[in-house]
């Protein structure tokens, strides 16, 4: 996706580098360790002493690196923790951050405020060969390296040493500000449009639950006469629809074994509330359980086509049809549903979806994040139904709908990919030479 306007040099040499190739003539390589006169970390300061910590110091962790400028953090310890912590360094603004430990290995900041890190953070500050923006973009594009460089058998890490040794190919420091100028102007423009795309993704979301909401709370036909729910927060239904609480339209409410089973190379699937989360059940992931502890299991909850299955513990609220016919068991992290025949299962799907259910699941907490959703809780959610050939109306409507709506959620889920993926080959283009952005 490159356009015709980015110009490559006059003239290349080789890099000496085989994944690199040639770069322009003019530029040479530079090693870390010679290009900054402070090469540093920190370290986390006892957690047991009351008076180290709420401080006005700010003190960052690798969480808080996401290839951003630093203006604050969540944690801010006492220049008494500092005075006794002789390795905690206070380092400028301008200081590049890079994570050393764990899963945000590689991953970058850099300092728009005087902080301190911890040990997982390497700074690098006070450059005198290198533009620290120049190197923020370089180290972004090649982040994999630094993953490959890493050692360790549990957790994936790379020390200060081998930081210091990574040698960057650069051209004259001035031309170094030029491409970090250049890279800024354009990635901010891709920036920008990754976070409209994001935010229209959120629209069509809230639009797709404002559709699903009006659908199972007042039908399809503008102009049915309508009446008093009894119930205050939902207000009027179409005259001819009931208001029940899910217990009385059930069969079963039960959820799935509170004991971890066996978990076999063959045998029976064993799903939890991770393996509901994607639109389908990839079946080669799930876990599988002896036939025997199977067969125990369905004595008490025996999931079969034409149930729902409803997430509650962790991500709760997620429901999911079964659809199909093998045999399989839940973990305690599912509730399994059994709908009477006044109810279509399809109808009761996309309730669970709507407003409606996911202000009965807040009711009563003191936040809006519910970890766990107990069983008697959903035996006591309110429910409003037309007769069964208009549920299966409404739900024919919203399949058609909501699958436009997530047709084009994918697309720009998709539009998004593209961008990223063009930011990533503009900034490893300029920063390795391939092409010129001095007449920029």
């Amino acid at each position: 996706m490159m356009t015709k306007k980015w110009q490559p040099y006059p003239t290349y040499k080789d890099s000496g580098v085989e994944w690199l190739g040639a770069i322009p003539e003019h530029w040479e390589n530079w090693k870390i360790s010679h290009a900054f006169q402070k090469i540093g970390s920190g370290t986390t300061p006892s957690t047991n002493r009351y008076d180290y910590y709420d401080g006005d110091v700010p003190w960052i962790n690798t969480s808080e690196l996401r290839e951003n400028i630093i203006t604050d953090t969540s944690v801010k310890i006492t220049n008494k923790a500092l005075l006794d912590n002789s390795v905690l360094n206070l380092y400028s603004p301008g200081t590049l951050l890079i994570a050393m430990y764990g899963a945000t290995i590689g991953r970058l900041g850099i300092l728009g405020i005087t902080a301190c890190t911890n040990q997982a953070c390497c700074a690098l500050a006070n450059p005198i060969l290198l533009d620290t923006k120049f190197v923020f973009y370089w180290l972004w594009m090649r982040r994999n390296e630094l993953i490959i460089l890493s050692s360790g058998g549990g957790q994936p890490n790379i020390n200060q040493e081998k930081i210091r040794s990574i040698k960057i190919p650069a051209p004259p420091l001035p031309e170094q500000q030029k491409i970090a100028e250049f890279l800024d102007q354009e990635t901010s423009k891709i920036d920008k449009l990754i976070t409209k795309k994001e935010r229209l993704i959120e629209l069509l979301k809230e639009k797709r639950t404002a559709l699903i909401s009006h659908a199972v709370t007042k039908g399809l036909n503008p102009d049915v006469p309508m009446k008093d729910s009894g119930v205050e927060w939902l207000g009027e239904i179409p005259e001819h629809w009931e208001v029940k609480r899910l217990k009385f339209l059930t069969r079963q409410i039960i959820d799935g074994t509170h004991f971890t089973p066996t978990y076999a190379v063959e045998g029976v699937p064993f799903l939890r509330v991770t393996d509901i989360q994607e639109s389908v059940i990839n079946f080669e992931q799930v876990k599988l359980i002896p036939e025997s502890e199977h067969k125990e299991l369905i004595k008490r909850c025996n999931p079969e086509k034409g149930d729902l299955l409803l997430s509650k513990n962790g991500t709760i609220g997620v429901p999911r049809i079964v659809d199909w016919n093998h045999k399989f068991s839940i973990f305690v992290s599912l509730c399994l549903i059994k709908v009477r025949k006044l109810l279509s299962v399809h109808y009761s799907y996309y309730f669970f979806l709507s407003h409606e259910i996911k202000s009965q699941m807040s009711y009563g907490t003191k936040t809006n994040t519910v970890m766990n959703l107990h069983l008697d809780k959903i035996r006591e959610f309110i429910f409003t139904f037309p007769p069964l050939p208009e549920q299966q109306k409404i739900a024919q409507f919203l399949d058609r709908e909501t699958s436009k709506i997530d047709n084009l959620i994918t697309k720009t889920r998709t539009s998004i990919d593209h961008l990223k993926e063009y930011r990533t080959a503009l900034i490893s283009a300029a920063v390795t030479g391939k092409i010129d952005v001095r007449e920029h």
